[in-house]
């Protein structure tokens, strides 16, 4: 399958699977909510410490509640992080390679194999963040400290060559972690995949087998399909926030008429991306599997345990 027919046989996927079963979609959305409570919660959480806890702009929590403001964001954190685990476990069935797309059910298998798989990407990126907080956010929470006792006195900045020294470590170890993730993210798409195929969370991590999978696909086909997703991925999400902004246009012009709209036009424009989005979800699983499924013939996959078998199921 080249790209062009894996382009429009995942958008066809999407069609049949999704846009023309109304019921999967509606669920399909409701678990993609998840993703906007996480965001407004970490939001909520910044934005406490400068101005007072706010659920999100023009959103504020009543002044009756407020005292408990700091449980309603946990709870919310955690509510979108029990949806954002039931749609992966969804992704992993896409991943598995289950056409056409698969009905949303059996609440409990979504969140086990949503659970695995995202402890799975957790794992690739633990070492990325981990050079991060050592070489780039504890030097400069340090450096932010010392700026600070010298503002608070009549002392002049000067700029030592230990400061040029933390410069260096902090833009060197940003880089390096960047690289670290850009690759190790390049291996995980096989790893989360290989996992979903045989239910062996050690097959995700067998790097030679995953670099001998990419090479059976072809590494320039790999990373320019990926490259190929990437901008695919950025060019429907240009178009959702394109529509969606004629919403957020229109409350703005019509709040001076009809006062309240915007807050109306702010939860309809949540609900487009809600819905919109996704179809970037399954597009992208979808895409991603028959990837996967371009090296299949040169490759052996492991033998499938009893456990797998359950897990695949």
């Amino acid at each position: 399958m080249d790209t062009s027919e894996r382009i429009s046989s995942t958008f066809q996927y999407v069609i049949e699977g999704v846009i023309r079963q109304p019921g999967t979609w509606i669920l399909l959305s409701i678990l993609g909510i998840g993703n906007f409570l996480i965001d407004v919660g970490q939001k909520s959480l910044v934005h406490k410490y400068f101005h007072g806890l706010q659920l999100g702009d023009p959103v504020s929590l009543p002044q009756s509640i407020y005292p408990y403001s700091l449980y309603v964001v946990i709870i919310l954190i955690a509510v979108g992080v029990l949806l954002m685990i039931l749609q992966s476990g969804y992704v992993a069935r896409i991943y598995r390679g289950i056409s056409p797309a698969p009905p949303v059910r059996d609440m409990k298998t979504l969140f086990r194999d949503g659970f695995i798989l995202s402890v799975i990407g957790l794992g690739y990126s633990v070492i990325p963040v981990l050079i991060g907080v050592l070489t780039v956010l504890l030097p400069l929470q340090q450096k932010i400290e010392d700026f600070r006792q010298i503002s608070s006195t009549s002392q002049p900045l000067v700029i030592s060559p230990e400061l040029l020294q933390t410069i260096g470590i902090v833009i060197g170890g940003f880089v390096l972690s960047m690289l670290l993730y850009i690759i190790l993210c390049t291996i995980s798409f096989i790893g989360l995949i290989r996992f979903c195929r045989t239910g062996s969370v050690r097959s995700a991590f067998e790097i030679s087998a995953l670099l001998a999978k990419i090479g059976d696909i072809g590494w320039v086909r790999y990373l320019l399909s990926l490259l190929l997703l990437l901008f695919l991925t950025a060019l429907f999400s240009g178009g959702i926030y394109l529509i969606t902004l004629v919403f957020v246009i229109f409350g703005i012009i019509a709040e001076a008429i009809i006062p309240g709209i915007n807050v109306i036009m702010t939860v309809i424009r949540i609900l487009v991306c809600v819905f919109l989005d996704v179809l970037i979800v399954v597009f992208n699983a979808r895409y991603l599997s028959l990837l996967y499924d371009a090296g299949t013939e040169s490759v052996q996959e492991p033998a499938i345990s009893s456990e797998a078998q359950e897990f695949r199921s």
